[in-house]
């Protein structure tokens, strides 16, 4: 008969344990004992914490400070310039896809002809229903 010596099925899985893994988990338990109970590991690992957290604020307020100084290049490729065809596939299949920085950026509104026309239409509405309320208290 043609096949495999074990037919891709484990074999007996066996899960004996070392001779001193007993000795390896009480020094490993008398280390963890040692470190619970000095101040001076808490101390430091909280002074480690404090001084990631600082490190973290510091390089994003720099980031931030850096980004505001330069202009945005709109025109820039969003992703990796070298997956350009990929891009284009997927703008294909997916139009909704970013191409540009520009397409990502969110633009603020100042649409002065939309602004008030949302508050014209506001005002007729408000000015309906301030209508039908005087009619249909006579």
């Amino acid at each position: 008969e043609i096949g495999f010596e074990d037919n891709f099925q484990p074999a007996r899985v066996t899960s004996e344990r070392l001779p001193d893994s007993k000795e390896y988990l009480d020094r490993l338990e008398s280390k963890l004992r040692r470190i619970k109970n000095n101040p001076d590991v808490l101390r430091q690992l909280a002074e480690k914490r404090e001084a990631c957290l600082q490190s973290l604020l510091v390089d994003c307020s720099e980031e931030v400070q850096a980004n505001r100084d330069i202009d945005l290049n709109l025109d820039a490729p969003v992703g990796n310039p070298d997956f350009r065809a990929a891009q284009e596939i997927a703008r294909f299949l997916r139009p909704e896809q970013a191409l540009s920085v520009g397409e990502v950026v969110h633009l603020v509104k100042h649409d002065h002809l939309q602004i008030e026309s949302e508050e014209e239409e506001q005002q007729q509405q408000q000015a309906k229903e301030a209508e039908g309320e005087s009619d249909g208290s006579r």
